[in-house]
């Protein structure tokens, strides 16, 4: 985790792979399973991944685990956003 404020339970996520894993399904698995795990059991309320808008496959990633595109900042950096499920 990059982020983590313990008092409003979320925390952002961060994620990179060496160039010869990219394109396989990796970093969506690892995010999924890093997902669940944060929010079942470290009790977080919402994660939250920043990506580049010019690498396109890291936003990919991010959907893939359930996140949903909250916007975009001045800079073009998208934030994505993944809430403890009911």
């Amino acid at each position: 985790m990059v982020l983590v404020d313990p008092d409003r339970r979320w925390a952002e996520v961060g994620y990179w792979l060496f160039e010869s894993a990219r394109g396989a399904g990796r970093g969506g698995e690892a995010l999924i399973m890093f997902t669940t795990w944060a929010l079942r059991d470290l009790g977080m309320q919402r994660l939250f991944a920043r990506t580049h808008g010019d690498n396109p496959a890291s936003g990919r990633v991010a959907e893939r685990a359930g996140y949903d595109m909250a916007g975009t900042l001045d800079d073009g950096i998208q934030v994505w956003v993944r809430d403890v499920g009911p």
